[in-house]
């Protein structure tokens, strides 16, 4: 009986995490905080400084070879040329930097 009770339970925990995992993608929310103006397929550049990274966002009109390919509420996904994905944790960016299109 104790098996089955423990069973059932673990069971239940496995359910809730994958259905509030699922709750909590990034799809059509809005990041806030660093990543808040940060849209899927914006040019960006990351930098890999060690053991952060430095995030430099670029105007829509000029080619990088990275984009953005997700942003979820703590993390970042850019995906490059050549189709490779970068997941980078928010705990890592040590900068985003915004270089507008002076008009």
């Amino acid at each position: 009986m104790r098996r089955l009770i423990l069973s059932v339970a673990a069971l239940g925990m496995v359910v809730g995490m994958v259905v509030a995992g699922g709750a909590s993608g990034a799809q059509g929310k809005r990041a806030v905080g660093a990543l808040a103006g940060l849209t899927v397929g914006r040019p960006v550049s990351l930098k890999d400084e060690g053991t952060v990274y430095e995030v430099t966002v670029m105007d829509e009109t000029l080619p990088t070879g990275e984009e953005v390919a997700e942003v979820g509420d703590n993390y970042l996904v850019v995906k490059d040329s050549a189709g490779f994905e970068t997941r980078v944790p928010i705990t890592s960016i040590k900068a985003v930097i915004w270089i507008p299109l002076e008009k």
